[in-house]
């Protein structure tokens, strides 16, 4: 009986340290669950869908056939793989095999010179002066000690340039030199750059008349107060390229074989005012095609040309805010040439000043567009991005 009753308190005390190790366990199990495994079981549910909002419907693969035929994620996909499995290592290699072979080289010559194999403790300064060498050679390529990277091709050199952040290529007089203005700009800043918070991005490609190019990436700051008051800001002046006429209609120009043949989905989106945090943000309506045609060929195209509607403000504050309205359009796309260049996405945000395109959305869809500000007033309290 005694044996009986102590296994028993046995029992119970094994199963009170149970119950305590789950109580400990299972706060911090939901907790992984809630904002791990869900958001993720989510997201892979969102890839099996398409639309946005309200209209999303099921797509089944369609997505993921999509992205194996689109062109920049293949590009993505083998620049991380080229990076972080390939060069990363061979790299490492690379340096620990230049310095055993500097080693063996060195202690090789002496060997030969001095027609001896004991070299090795009597050769060590020579060693290290190799070594030194090396590292001199590392330090002036880290370092631009030969201004290599602080380079700004002459305008002669200069056949093109790729519009900052942007790709599309002009051999415009006027942006090519507003271009290498930037670029002087973010190698002068380059200090202040550096100890930053605020951090945008820019990168700059030249093509040059020799068949060479010529591409630099800089982390800038973005800050309102510097681009506002500095005088020496990269985005206000890449806000001045992105504002010239002929480049405002070099960036359209891409547009103009958009038809509804090409056209998978189109949507017409307006913000709605921020009650609170858990309320939809805006509402979408759905175009049909040949709407999406109608809309973009006889409205949104002929407004570029006499309004504010397609400039591209490289960065939002007050004066970009008060020309745009509370309505955008997002185009779907297909390759215009039928290749599988995959999906492509054009987007529009529409204009206080866009009256061809405010009719039509009056006239058939029964919308009357409001300025962004009105009802977005907390838009100017950020900050300012591309």
């Amino acid at each position: 009986m005694a044996s009986t009753s102590n296994a028993k308190k046995k029992m119970s005390l094994q199963k009170k340290h149970n119950l305590i190790g789950w109580a400990f366990l299972i706060p911090a199990s939901l907790l992984i669950f809630v904002f791990c495994f869900y958001p993720m079981f989510q997201a892979i549910l969102l890839s099996f869908k398409k639309g946005m909002g309200a209209a999303q419907t099921w797509a089944g693969i369609a997505n993921y056939s999509r992205i194996l035929k689109d062109r920049t994620f293949k590009q993505c996909l083998f620049n991380t793989v080229f990076y972080f499995i390939i060069q990363v290592p061979v790299m490492l290699i690379l340096a620990l095999m230049l310095l055993l072979g500097a080693a063996l080289g060195y202690y090789a010559a002496e060997m030969l010179l001095q027609k001896s194999l004991r070299v090795f403790r009597s050769r060590m300064r020579g060693l290290f002066i190799v070594w030194a060498v090396l590292l001199l050679g590392v330090a002036v390529v880290e370092f631009d000690l030969t201004g290599y990277e602080r380079r700004v091709p002459e305008t002669e050199e200069i056949q093109s340039v790729a519009l900052i952040n942007d790709g599309t290529v002009t051999a415009d007089a006027e942006s090519i030199e507003l271009t290498r203005k930037i670029h002087q700009t973010a190698i002068d800043n380059e200090e202040h750059n550096r100890q930053t918070d605020a951090a945008g991005f820019i990168h700059i490609r030249y093509e040059l008349k020799d068949g060479s190019s010529l591409s630099r990436s800089y982390e800038v700051d973005n800050s309102r107060d510097w681009v506002d008051n500095s005088g020496r800001s990269e985005y206000a002046l890449c806000r001045e390229l992105y504002l010239l006429p002929q480049n405002k209609e070099l960036l359209m120009e891409a547009q103009n074989k958009i038809k509804a043949e090409n056209i998978i989905f189109c949507d017409v989106e307006r913000l709605l005012p921020v009650s609170d945090e858990f309320s939809a943000s805006y509402e979408q309506l759905r175009l049909s095609p040949q709407q999406a045609e109608e809309l973009y060929t006889q409205c949104i195209l002929p407004d570029t040309r006499d309004s504010m509607l397609g400039t591209q403000w490289f960065y939002m504050d007050e004066t970009a805010y008060e020309s745009r309205s509370d309505t955008s359009l997002y185009m779907h796309l297909e390759s215009f040439d039928g290749s599988d260049d995959g999906l492509y996405v054009f987007s529009v945000n529409i204009t206080l000043d866009a009256e061809r395109t405010l009719v039509w959305l009056e006239e058939n869809l029964d919308i009357e567009v409001k300025p962004y500000l009105e009802v977005r007033p907390e838009a100017l309290e950020g900050t300012m991005y591309y």
